[in-house]
């Protein structure tokens, strides 16, 4: 897990040692233990690096990494978990190796075959190769985007990083605000990610499940080389039996992901998802003790608490770690004495803006790293893969109701409603009746459900099928906002209404906004997140699922719950109230932010933006402070801006 950068001048300009150094320097925190650089002088070009050691901490493990007398090079972001075995596999053929890293495993297999390589690895990547013999320069991104890879294609440049910040020290670069794109995201915050751009014109992602291939005097070309629908197993047909694949699956994506010559720990929250990571890694490592390249620590979990407030889920978290006799660490995220100053520092590294400031999931990886930890354990990608999200079961229900299942519709509707405590399902029966539907589509619920909407007490009399999406607050623009992006291709996606919602959710909303946030805020740090749920053999088995394996029996991640079965504690197993780590907003502006809140929104910057309504914000929010009536929903909606607001400042200075 590591920073990388590359440099690639076509025009009489000639660039210096210095200045990939000052590029690479951007990404420091990505790569603590050390730095290097390749040039190639007789084409102008730069390749850097910044290390954080995870696999073999000698020299040897030094990138860039080049074969074959220097023909090809690379440098390297990620884990490809799988590399012992490829490493056999390529010894077999006639290869012999120096280091015991994965990278240089990557790249013989790269040379021995070619892109086809990709597909043989199991991990997560952000890497390019350059071929000297061809002049030819590939960056390829792992397949769900876990790693991530910036770059710009002009015509006397070709520039890559692994964050956008780096594109401030690139010499001869402007980088200025795309503010159509700014509006965007505004708008919706998982407008751009999964559509290869970002917030900075001329400044593209490569979408994950690409290459890209650049040559001199040639626009550069992406190839996508995966797709999750084409790859979708068979499972059994049975349920039980169904489970019992996932947890082999399961289990296995867990040993890959223990490799590693330095501690590992696990972010522990309580709920679901990270309870299963820190329990299969207890399970399956006491059943199989012979589990390859393991350090000695890593039986330790972190857990970020919240005294005093409805989302704190310490005691779920000390269930499942006395479960297996284990040791747990606790991050009051509450207790910041320097809060404004490390909000401001993590809006700065963070290069873009969210609905809450990701400085509170931050400070599980800076203790971490503090305690000698350099790797976690996460649990992400199963609540986008099997319908993990209150609105996601909602969005289900709808569909159900659509396409006239009167069966499921109920089934979905009931597991909503005991999503909530008993004194909130009257709150949550309303949440149904108000999904707005067209005047055909409830004709035909009527016809199909025989009565299920009536038991439920859900008669829906709203007869409009749009939602309004655009932000009140948001500067109309004159033109609509052209979100295309000349390096994406087009998936296949499923035919099927019900695995068609998760499909979306997982490659194209939430989850690839929720891989960015968490890429940024451990490797603020120096921390690698690993995360077993997002093998990409565990999540097309997953999507190839029945969709009551995958929300059914009044549970949703139905197949997660079974699988677990005698390996998790019951309570956390079995239960079904939701909470996410996210700083307490709503808390502090009503106390510690509120005065910094304030002075932002009533500077002058703020108020005379002409990306958003500035006095149109602040007379609410001014309202919001004096009944000091914030809730989740308002104080997201603020900080959206805020964060905005905050980092254009940043880096205006």
């Amino acid at each position: 897990m590591c920073g990388i950068t590359g440099i690639w001048y076509f025009d009489e300009s000639f660039h210096s040692k210095e200045e990939i150094i000052s590029f690479n320097t951007a990404l420091a925190h990505r790569g603590p233990d050390g730095f290097g650089f390749y040039h190639c002088e007789s084409e102008n070009l730069s390749l850097g690096h910044r290390r954080l050691s995870i696999l073999d901490l000698s020299d040897k493990g030094k990138q860039p990494m080049s074969a074959l007398e220097n023909r090809y090079t690379i440098t390297f972001n990620g884990e490809v978990f799988n590399f012992l075995e490829l490493r056999n596999e390529l010894q077999q053929l006639g290869w012999s190796f120096q280091s015991d890293t994965d990278t240089e495993v990557i790249l013989a297999g790269y040379i021995q075959w070619g892109k086809q390589a990709f597909l043989k690895f199991n991990g997560m990547w952000a890497l390019a190769i350059w071929d000297q013999q061809e002049r030819e320069l590939l960056l390829c991104r792992d397949r769900f985007g876990i790693k991530p890879l910036f770059f710009i294609d002009k015509a006397e440049i070709f520039a890559f990083a692994s964050e956008t910040i780096a594109f401030k020290n690139l010499k001869g670069f402007r980088r200025e605000w795309n503010t159509k794109h700014v509006q965007a995201q505004l708008q919706n915050f998982t407008s751009l990610e999964a559509r290869g751009l970002s917030l900075f014109k001329d400044i593209y992602q490569l979408p994950a499940g690409h290459f890209l291939i650049k040559k001199p005097n040639t626009p550069a070309k992406s190839i996508r080389w995966w797709s999750t629908q084409e790859n979708l197993p068979k499972p059994a047909r049975n349920f039980e039996e169904q489970a019992k694949e996932f947890l082999a699956l399961f289990e296995d994506s867990c040993r890959l992901r223990l490799r590693s010559d330095v501690p590992i720990a696990t972010a522990l929250s309580g709920g679901l998802d990270s309870s299963s990571v820190y329990s299969m890694l207890q399970y399956g490592k006491a059943k199989n003790n012979n589990w390859e390249r393991t350090p000695a620590n890593w039986q330790r979990a972190f857990c970020a608490i919240f005294p005093g407030t409805s989302v704190d889920e310490l005691e779920f978290a000390e269930q499942v770690v006395n479960k297996y006799k284990g040791e747990l660490t606790t991050i009051n995220a509450l207790n910041n004495a320097d809060l404004e100053s490390d909000i401001l520092k993590s809006v700065q590294l963070f290069d873009n803006f969210y609905i809450t400031p990701i400085n509170v999931i931050g400070q599980i990886y800076q203790k971490m790293r503090e305690d000698g930890f350099l790797v976690s354990m996460d649990g992400h990608g199963v609540d986008e893969m099997l319908f993990g999200y209150n609105a996601d079961i909602l969005e289900l229900y709808k569909t159900a109701m659509l396409h006239g299942d009167a069966s499921y519709a109920k089934e979905v509707a009931d597991t909503y409603i005991h999503l909530f405590p008993p004194a909130e399902h009257s709150k949550a029966k309303m949440h149904l009746k108000d999904i707005p539907l067209g005047n055909k589509s409830i004709q035909k619920v009527k016809r199909g459900l025989k009565g299920a909407l009536n038991i439920l007490g859900l008669h829906s009399t709203n007869n409009s099928d749009t939602i309004e999406l655009r932000d009140a607050w948001l500067t109309a623009s004159e033109n609509p906002i052209d979100l295309s992006s000349p390096y994406l291709q087009a998936e296949s996606l499923s035919t099927n209404p019900y695995a068609d919602l998760m499909y979306r959710q997982f490659h194209s909303g939430v989850l690839p906004v929720i891989l960015r946030n968490f890429d940024r805020a451990s490797m603020q740090h120096g921390v690698e997140i690993r995360m077993p749920f997002m093998d990409y053999r565990l999540v097309c088995y997953a999507m190839s699922l029945p969709q009551h394996s995958k929300l059914g029996n009044g549970y949703s991640k139905h197949i997660v719950r079974e699988a677990m079965k005698g390996i998790l504690p019951e309570p956390i197993r079995t239960r079904t109230f939701k909470m996410s780590i996210q700083a307490p907003m709503h808390d502090w502006l009503g106390g510690a932010l509120k005065t910094f809140s304030m002075d932002a929104i009533r500077s002058q910057s703020f108020l005379n933006s002409d990306i958003w309504d500035g006095k149109g914000i602040a007379q609410e929010v001014e309202e919001n402070f004096k009944l000091n009536s914030w809730d989740f929903q308002g104080s997201a909606k603020l900080w959206h801006y805020l964060n905005a607001y905050l980092l254009m400042e940043a880096s205006a200075k």
